[in-house]
């Protein structure tokens, strides 16, 4: 399984910042929050990985 942890953190932000709103009525976010996500997009790929044996799940290690 592998999560793109900038891009989905940085999606949280900015849907948590405009609270269901759409988008801001200038067009552009806070330079604050504008910020904050541009430094979460920068946050690696992570995954975990593993097998199955039979009915269980082995765990297999972590990569980035």
């Amino acid at each position: 399984m592998g999560v793109n942890l900038g891009k989905l953190l940085s999606g949280l932000l900015v849907e948590g910042h405009l609270g269901g709103r759409g988008k801001p009525p200038t067009g552009a976010l806070p330079p604050e929050i504008e910020e904050a996500r541009r430094r979460l997009e920068e946050l690696p790929y992570m995954g975990l990985r593993g097998l199955v044996e039979g009915v269980a799940l082995v765990p297999g290690g972590f990569r980035s």
